[in-house]
C-alpha cells in the first residue's frame, strides 16, 4: 500500500505546472555535457550557454554555442533550434527539436568552418523558481557537405540554474 501512495504521490508532483512559459518568456541557462567527436578521438566535457525563447506554451526557439576541446582541436558549434514541449508548462517537460548551425575548429595552425545540423531530445524537471533539472541527448551533424562522416553526440544534464524573464 505505502508504495502505491507514494507513487501516487510522486505522479501528482509532475503534473503540477510549472510556473508558465508564455510567448515572450526568455531564460539564459549554462549548460554541461558529455562530447563524442566523428573518429576515433576519446568523449571531452563539453561547456556551453543557451538561450531559450518561448513563441507559445508548447513551442520555443534556442540559440546555443558550446566549446570544447579534444586532441589538439578546439570545437565551437553554435546553433538555433526548434523546440516542441508537448505537455506545455507542466514541471516535467519531454522535448524534441531541431535545428541548423556553424561548426567551428582550430587545430595547430588551421581553422574550419562548416554549416551543421542538430538533433535533440531531452526532459527536464522544473519544480519552480529558477532550479531545474535536465537530461539531454543531441546528434549533430558538424559538416552537411560530408554527412557520412560528421556525426557525434553529446549528452548532458544536471542540476540547472536559470535566469529567465519577459520580453
Amino acid at each position: 500500500m505505502r508504495p502505491a501512495i507514494a507513487v501516487l504521490g510522486l505522479l501528482l508532483l509532475l503534473a503540477v505546472p510549472a510556473p508558465a512559459a508564455e510567448k515572450g518568456h526568455i531564460s539564459v541557462t549554462a549548460t554541461a555535457s558529455i562530447y563524442n567527436p566523428p573518429g576515433d578521438a576519446g568523449t571531452s566535457p563539453m561547456l556551453g550557454i543557451q538561450a531559450n525563447y518561448w513563441l507559445s506554451s508548447y513551442v520555443s526557439l534556442a540559440g546555443n554555442v558550446s566549446w570544447t576541446k579534444y586532441d589538439d582541436v578546439t570545437y565551437v558549434p553554435i546553433a538555433v533550434d526548434g523546440i516542441f514541449h508537448p505537455l506545455g508548462s507542466a514541471s516535467l517537460d519531454p522535448y524534441v527539436g531541431a535545428g541548423l548551425g556553424l561548426n567551428y575548429r582550430s587545430w595547430e595552425n588551421e581553422t574550419d568552418m562548416t554549416g551543421g545540423a542538430e538533433f535533440l531530445a531531452g526532459l527536464a524537471y522544473r519544480p519552480g523558481g529558477s532550479l531545474s533539472f535536465d537530461f539531454e541527448a543531441k546528434y549533430r551533424v558538424e559538416d552537411l557537405s560530408d554527412t557520412a562522416n560528421s556525426g557525434s553526440w553529446s549528452f548532458g544534464g544536471g542540476v540547472t540554474g536559470t535566469w529567465s524573464g519577459d520580453l
